[in-house]
């Protein structure tokens, strides 16, 4: 809020030679990679990406993005293998990755792909992390490291697009649209480039005396929901946590809302992949808005 952020998109390099073996996964010389958004699956786990997995329920994201130097973030969709449906969209960190970024004193950010099943059965259209050196407003609240998360429902280019000039279009969603507790912020702090215009809520932990670790925001753009905003100290991951969980709020609406039908996302349950050396962001528990 009131922040610059440094835009990196991150390239993936393709990956060919040996691969080990794994269980029930088959042992190639070349393993193949789905292009991306087809519904072709990984044949085995990648040698440079040990933590992503293989098998015909999993459809990879492709290009990763490169964090820093340190590593490559990995996305994919996890599908039920019976009706061919979008149960998850998944996400991998290196832990090595969050502790070189830990110590950049620059904000950078990293967008990341989201598969094609993903956004044809689901309202999440892309993906993208950035990291937050110093936080951000409001003071005393955020102002410590930490990553957002940007959940959105608009696609990447839509987002690029916003740009908070005067002449933008910044009006306030309807009345009623956001949850209980929410509020959005005022000018000047009620509109940032490529995010949109963010909402907190008023009774989460941190604006009640408890110090940040996890939270989650929201943003509107020209009077409707943009995205969803978890947020997460880089500290607490160092501390190699196994578990955090974000309740993603689903808006207040009416079927004349500006928002789009369909399956909304409910939760990310990040989870500590030890073995690894990862943190992997599930986003799931698929809800349809407006409710039935």
């Amino acid at each position: 809020m009131g922040r610059k952020i440094l835009l990196l998109i991150g390239a993936s390099a393709v990956v060919t030679g040996g691969v080990g073996a794994m269980a029930g996964c088959e042992n190639l010389d070349t393993p193949a990679r789905p292009d991306a958004g087809s519904n072709a699956t990984a044949s085995c786990i990648l040698p440079s990406d040990p933590v992503v997995p293989c098998g015909s329920q999993y459809v990879l994201g492709d290009p990763g993005a490169d964090l820093a130097g340190a590593g490559q973030m990995r996305s994919w969709a996890k599908m039920d293998p019976a009706t061919n449906k979008a149960l998850e969209f998944t996400i991998s960190m290196p832990l090595d990755a969050v502790q070189t970024l830990n110590q950049a004193t620059v904000d950078s950010s990293y967008w990341v792909e989201v598969p094609q099943p993903i956004k044809a059965q689901t309202v999440l259209q892309s993906f993208r992390v950035d990291y937050l050196s110093q936080g951000h407003p409001p003071a005393g609240v955020y102002n410590t490291r930490h990553l957002d998360f940007h959940i959105f429902i608009m696609s990447k280019e839509q987002a690029l697009a916003i740009s908070c000039q005067p002449q933008a279009d910044k009006t306030f969603p309807p009345e009623g649209m956001l949850p209980a507790g929410w509020a959005l912020f005022d000018p000047p702090l009620n509109c940032v480039p490529v995010h949109g215009m963010p909402a907190v809520n008023r009774l989460a932990p941190e604006f009640n005396g408890v110090q940040f670790v996890t939270a989650v925001g929201l943003t509107f753009y020209k009077s409707t929901f943009a995205s969803w905003e978890p947020k997460l100290a880089t500290q607490a991951m160092l501390e190699r946590r196994p578990e955090f969980t974000f309740d993603l709020a689903l808006m207040k609406g009416d079927p004349q809302s500006t928002m789009p039908r369909g399956l909304y996302p409910t939760k990310m349950v990040v989870t500590y992949d030890q073995p690894h050396g990862a943190y992997l962001f599930a986003i799931k528990d698929f809800q349809q808005w407006p409710p039935p």
